[in-house]
Formats: C-alpha cells, sequence, structure tokens
C-alpha cells in the first residue's frame, strides 16, 4: 500500500495546464496533508524551446534530499512533451496573430498519392499514430518508466513495432525529437 501511495503521491504528475506567458504548470496527486507539487516551467520559444525558468513548490519542508529525490527528468519532459504538442503551438500561434483562441489541428503531412507506389503493407491511418502518441505523452506524465513496453503489452504488439509507430508519430510532429536515456 505505500509502495502504491508512493507511486501516487506528489512525486507524480496529475493535471498539467498551460499560461499565455509560454508557461507549463505540473501538479501532483494530493499528498498524505491534503497538499501537492506545484511545479511551473518557462519556455523561451525563440530558442528552440529551451527551459528559460522553473519554480516549485512541494509539501512540507523543502531540504536539499528531498529536491535531489524529486524526479526532476520526468516533470520536465512531461512539461516539454506538452508545450511542444503540435496542436498546443497552433493554438499559441493562432492565439499570438490574433486569430482567437481557436485550437486548430495540425496540417497533415503531404500526400504521396500522386508518386507512383511501392508494393507492400499500406500502413496505419493517421489517427492511429496520434492515439499513439496520446498514450505514450499520458504514460511519461504518469511516471511509467518504459512506456514502449507498457504500450506493447496493451496492444498485445512486438516492442520493436511500437518503436516505430512511435518513431512514425515523432516524424509527424505527434511527439517531440527523442532524447538519449528517456523513456521511449
Amino acid at each position: 500500500m505505500a509502495k502504491q501511495q508512493e507511486q501516487l503521491g506528489w512525486r507524480d504528475v496529475s493535471f498539467i495546464g498551460e499560461a499565455r506567458d509560454d508557461s507549463i504548470t505540473l501538479g501532483s496527486h494530493l499528498g498524505p496533508d491534503e497538499s501537492r507539487s506545484v511545479m511551473r516551467v518557462w519556455f523561451d520559444p525563440d530558442d528552440n524551446y529551451r527551459t528559460r525558468r522553473v519554480s516549485l513548490s512541494m509539501p512540507g519542508r523543502m531540504t536539499a534530499s528531498e529536491l535531489r529525490r524529486f524526479p526532476w527528468d520526468r516533470w520536465l519532459y512531461a512539461a516539454e512533451t506538452f508545450y511542444r504538442d503540435p496542436q498546443l503551438r497552433a493554438w499559441h500561434a493562432a492565439n499570438d496573430a490574433g486569430k482567437g483562441a481557436a485550437l486548430k489541428t495540425p496540417e497533415a503531412p503531404p500526400n504521396a498519392s500522386a508518386a507512383p507506389r511501392r508494393p507492400g503493407r499500406r500502413g496505419h491511418p493517421d489517427s492511429h499514430y496520434r492515439q499513439i502518441a496520446e498514450r505514450y505523452r499520458q504514460l511519461v506524465a504518469s511516471g511509467i518508466g518504459n512506456p514502449t513496453a507498457t504500450i506493447a503489452a496493451e496492444r498485445f504488439a512486438n516492442h520493436n513495432t511500437v518503436a516505430g509507430w512511435l518513431r512514425v508519430a515523432r516524424q509527424r510532429g505527434y511527439l517531440p525529437p527523442a532524447r538519449r536515456g528517456r523513456p521511449g
């Protein structure tokens, strides 16, 4: 029970939201005293969306030991993934241009149907790669160590097959570029 509470505690992302000042706010599940950890991450859209500033508040006393144990990589990766989401970028672009707050879907990649088709498998529709990318983001945000293996088990697919799906989703812009040593 304690391990399950630790997994769904103040170290795991429970919600993600965004603000107009190029920042993302993440919050944890409620802790034992009904408080939660909250992190706010500011990005620089002019410098390849690099992190500019981070603010963290945690329940209880914030010590060096607690800060070392905090899962910085998981929380920052969740914030970056959310901020780099193509739909969110389209929404930001629409707001910056004064077109209103309508959420746009990203443009589909150019259709290659005019080119001669090679024989072989047809592949999956675009919606399949969006679903895989969405599930991957959910698993990363919830702190799953190997989301690729989890998706493979859920879909009864080979690990390499799911890795290929994620590669295509990244190529189509549904996920940010992969980073060495991170989930996926």
